[in-house]
């Protein structure tokens, strides 16, 4: 997943589960592009990494910024779904945050734990586009900010 996807996977699936892997490869935005590219137009991309509280795991912990900057419609996609899962283990409970896209609230999305933290999302291919390689993913907040758009 380091490497460019081969062709022959590309516009292949109509799901793509990422379970947890996503936080192990270095080069973090080719292996996203290769899970965006192999989800066919009307397929689905689900995953799950570590969002917080999860020291030396991987060589990433994710923001759901990242989220919803890559699999935005410009980059073919429809976010569905966003969640925030806190796993206190110890008490056997699990808390599910549903999370806003932080450019329409027009702030970050902030959130502070003690716990293991997971970030999930659930995103529809809606068309073949994928301006990802073209157009870097920006952080909302600072595209607002630079815009003298936040108010």
């Amino acid at each position: 997943m380091n490497l460019p996807l081969p062709d022959c996977y590309k516009n292949k699936y109509s799901v793509v589960l990422y379970g947890g892997s996503l936080e192990h490869i270095f080069n973090f935005s080719i292996a996203l592009k290769n899970c965006m590219d192999m989800v066919n137009v009307g397929g689905n991309f689900m995953s799950i990494t570590p969002c917080n509280n999860f020291p030396g795991h991987g060589f990433y912990q994710f923001s759901p910024e990242i989220l919803f900057r890559c699999f935005s419609k410009n980059n073919g996609f429809q976010i569905e779904k966003v969640f925030i899962v806190e796993d206190d283990w110890h008490k056997n409970n699990v808390t599910w945050f549903s999370v806003v896209d932080p450019d329409k609230v027009r702030k970050q999305a902030v959130f502070r734990n003690n716990q293991p933290t997971f970030l999930m999302v659930l995103a529809k291919k809606i068309s073949s586009i994928n301006t990802i390689d073209s157009e870097v993913p920006q952080q909302s907040f600072y595209t607002l900010t630079w815009s003298g758009d936040l108010s």
